[in-house]
């Protein structure tokens, strides 16, 4: 028995330090590349990006039965709201100012590609900084680019590339038609 539980932890500790490796591996990348196939996107989301996404589902829920309505943005549902400046993505769902322009929405959409990529450590490593770093922009402003820090401008990046790769894919296809 005392074996068994040897060998368990050494691969739980291996399969941590691969993680890690890996993580250190997507810091270092501009972009992000995800699967155009929604099926996959999802089945990622639900699985390795599944605490972001449960979050994503739970306020999609409370959202819907206070009234508000999804709106569809390629293979993810979004919120939009009158009163906020600001975008904030929860797995497959992501919440928007109203009449917000698709630069937002692609951002958004490369923090989801983020939260395929890096799974339960999104919060600790893209979620909770970028949350921080808005506010301390907003309340002592900033003279840098937005998509200076790493994962803001990864998400840019990959978010919109993502986007451009759906979006040529379903040209491709009605062309066949």
């Amino acid at each position: 028995m005392i074996i068994f539980y040897f060998i368990l932890g050494f691969l739980l500790i291996t399969l941590l330090l691969y993680n890690i490796f890996k993580l250190i591996y997507l810091l270092k990348k501009k972009s992000l590349n995800a699967p155009t196939n929604k099926i996959i996107f999802w089945i990622l989301s639900l699985t390795w990006g599944f605490p972001m996404t449960l979050i994503g589902f739970v306020t999609a829920f409370f959202l819907i039965l206070s009234g508000h309505k999804p709106k569809k943005y390629y293979n993810h549902y979004y919120f939009e709201f009158k009163k906020i400046n600001f975008g904030l993505e929860l797995g497959l769902f992501f919440i928007c100012p109203y009449g917000c322009d698709n630069k937002l929405k692609n951002h958004e959409v490369g923090h989801s590609i983020q939260n395929i990529y890096m799974g339960i450590f999104t919060p600790l490593i893209v979620s909770i900084p970028s949350v921080i770093r808005y506010w301390y922009r907003e309340l002592f402003g900033s003279k840098k680019d937005y998509d200076d820090a790493w994962f803001e401008g990864q998400a840019t990046f990959s978010g919109s590339r993502y986007i451009e790769k759906l979006s040529n894919k379903s040209k491709n296809i009605s062309k066949r038609l």
